[in-house]
């Protein structure tokens, strides 16, 4: 280069093909910008953009980024995303497009706000509309959520993110709160049950109450005890027991009045009278006054938690013995249950004798026709062994069928699960062989 700026064209030369910044040269104060060459005054600034000034000493520029476009006072841009210099500099888009490849198009899908395509329904600097900001004085929040200003920690339509709706209501810290369970939110957001006057800590269905004392939610929600049970330290106590200072069921209120009493007050010493469930029961009940009852059991252990002498054949149908039966399966089969009037230590004499006999062979009808046994007479030989005067009831001698004590109690007659008249009950009886006890 002929008259070149000393130094200049040589810089110009190596930075020629790069894409990165050619920034400012200074010539020596002598030299004029007509001096320079033609490929010198291809050197534009980033901002600026006047090819060369004329001055001591002259300056040159260049854009700093390759496809950018000197645009006068605009400075270097690119034209083909510029919606001031669209396509060409000076081409400006109106405010509803944007400038796409150099042409100014629709915003679609979105809006155009200041030439930029937004998504008003999220954007939060433009949300529901073009300038309408979620951090401006008196929004409700800094999230844009389908268009609205919203605070996704406390917003019940959007807790947590967007669109997620608490059935509850209740947004907390951008968690759902379950108001039927959750002990701060119970019934409604920040109810807390903890709040002075609350009746107990604990929420149950959207109440707050006190696990440990509730009897209809004793221990857990829901869990109800049977009435007339208490709930005592989260345990159902059983009727007539007492909760104790260190929280605990203990003892039993013992009554001694005979007659038939409800389930809901068993205690030890009551006995259960079944219907019959099995040929052997129906087989009992035809031979001894077809009242609708075949089998008995001893309630024992601890205020009615099990019932006694039950010769139904549930544990061994084979080889029926003297043995134990959840009371609450026992309670499921249609009885009745009565009451002798047993003294507190006559029932726990009356259990312990019935315990003893545990795992001893029972039959209810030989081969012959006779009756060896009846479970019952476990029962009557124990409560001769207490000194309970049976025979005051009628129930004395050495015979006693469950149909008798049902009788001696005026209990109604069972309804087993067959139904014979009485000459066909004879017949059946006849035909095993077997005849009429009563």
């Amino acid at each position: 280069m002929e008259n070149a700026i000393p130094g200049f064209s040589a810089e110009l030369a190596l930075y020629s093909t790069t894409t990165h910044v050619y920034r400012e040269y200074g010539a020596s104060p002598a030299t004029d910008a007509a001096q320079l060459s033609s490929a010198d005054a291809q050197v534009v600034p980033a901002s600026g953009c006047q090819l060369c000034t004329v001055g001591i000493p002259p300056h040159c520029f260049r854009c700093e980024v390759l496809g950018e476009t000197c645009c006068g006072s605009s400075g270097c841009t690119d034209i083909q995303t510029d919606p001031s210099n669209c396509g060409v500099c000076g081409n400006i888009c109106d405010p509803h497009l944007v400038c796409r490849n150099g042409e100014c198009k629709a915003c679609v899908p979105g809006t155009s706000c200041d030439n930029i395509c937004v998504d008003i329904s999220s954007n939060s600097m433009n949300c529901g509309g073009c300038g309408k900001s979620c951090s401006s004085p008196g929004s409700p929040g800094s999230i844009c959520c389908n268009g609205t200003c919203t605070n996704r920690q406390s917003d019940p339509d959007n807790c947590g993110v967007c669109g997620l709706t608490c059935w509850s209501g209740c947004c907390i810290n951008g968690k759902c709160a379950d108001t039927l369970t959750d002990d701060s939110n119970c019934g409604g957001c920040r109810k807390s049950c903890s709040s002075p006057g609350s009746p107990g800590p604990n929420c149950c269905n959207g109440t707050c109450t006190n696990i440990n004392t509730d009897p209809n939610n004793c221990g857990a929600c829901w869990n109800v005890c049977p009435n007339p049970q208490t709930c005592c330290n989260g345990t159902c106590c059983l009727p007539g027991q007492t909760c104790s200072n260190s929280g605990q069921c203990q003892g039993c209120q013992f009554v001694d009045s005979q007659g038939l009493v409800p389930d809901s007050s068993l205690q030890d010493g009551d006995v259960l009278v079944f219907v019959p469930t099995d040929i052997t029961g129906a087989l009992i009940d035809m031979a001894t006054g077809s009242d609708g009852y075949s089998h008995v059991g001893v309630v024992c252990g601890g205020c009615n938690q099990l019932v006694m002498i039950d010769v139904d054949n549930t544990n061994n149908p084979t080889s029926p013995q003297v043995e134990t039966v959840p009371l609450a399966s026992a309670l499921q089969r249609q009885h009745v249950a009565v009451r002798f009037g047993l003294t507190e230590s006559q029932a726990a004499g009356l259990c312990a004798c019935a315990q003893g006999q545990l795992g001893d062979p029972m039959f209810s009808i030989s081969s012959s026709g006779l009756f060896i046994d009846l479970c019952t007479t476990l029962v009557m030989d124990c409560l001769d062994v207490v000194g309970f005067n049976r025979a005051a009831l009628g129930l004395g001698g050495s015979l006693v069928t469950p149909n008798q004590i049902a009788e001696a109690f005026n209990a109604p007659e069972g309804t087993p699960w067959y139904t014979l008249p009485w000459f066909l009950e004879d017949l059946a009886l006849g035909a095993l062989g077997l005849s009429r006890l009563f």
